[in-house]
């Protein structure tokens, strides 16, 4: 299992960007699971590694806008940046 620290890209350059530690798995059958603790429920599968984590900024997109949405809060330990970021992984 590996442990990678996620960043999500703001596209409108506007808002806050979300630092996520996604956690992934390559399953006995080849596809590839991630997911974020500190987002319950928080989870994607791929056929490869890239595919899951794309996948998974997806759903953390959206399962964050819709917390937002709901009642204005995201989980307390989700480190924050403010405006955008670019994530490169080497």
């Amino acid at each position: 299992m590996s442990t990678y620290r996620y960043i999500p890209i703001d596209q409108a350059g506007q808002g806050r960007s979300y630092i996520l530690h996604a956690e992934v798995e390559r399953r006995v059958d080849g596809r590839w699971s991630a997911w974020v603790k500190e987002l319950p429920g928080c989870a994607a599968w791929g056929y490869s590694r890239g595919e899951a984590l794309e996948a998974l900024r997806c759903i953390a997109q959206g399962y964050i806008r819709m917390r937002l949405e709901r009642d204005g809060t995201v989980p307390g330990d989700l480190q924050t940046i403010k405006g955008p970021v670019v994530a490169v992984t080497v």
